[in-house]
């Protein structure tokens, strides 16, 4: 049974991959709606990417992934609520952004 799913280890590369590349074409979409899926394309691809690297115990793609994965949950969450715009503005409005920094935003 064992050997059967370490069989299998290097096949889990080729959706993560294929989830990835699509997902990052979906993000470049002037659609919120499309950039949505290419999120969700992104994070599933990140999670498929994480259980690959954990079963060899490849430390560095965990990580990367990881990384992308936090980020890709930022988007996503600034895509569909935007979030950013939100608390720059905040930012602004409690005087946390000086006169410079303002006009480069």
């Amino acid at each position: 049974m064992l050997e059967s799913i370490t069989a299998l280890i290097p096949w889990i590369q080729y959706p993560a991959t294929a989830l990835t590349v699509i997902g990052f074409y979906f993000l470049g979409s002037t659609h919120a709606k499309m950039r949505q899926i290419g999120f969700i394309m992104n994070l599933v691809g990140n999670i498929v990417w994480i259980t690959y690297g954990t079963l060899p115990l490849q430390i560095g793609l965990i990580a990367t992934n990881v990384c992308i994965f936090i980020l890709a949950v930022r988007g996503y969450l600034n895509n569909r609520y935007g979030i950013d715009a939100k608390l720059l503005k905040y930012m602004r409005e409690i005087g946390l952004l000086n006169h410079k920094e303002k006009e480069n935003l």
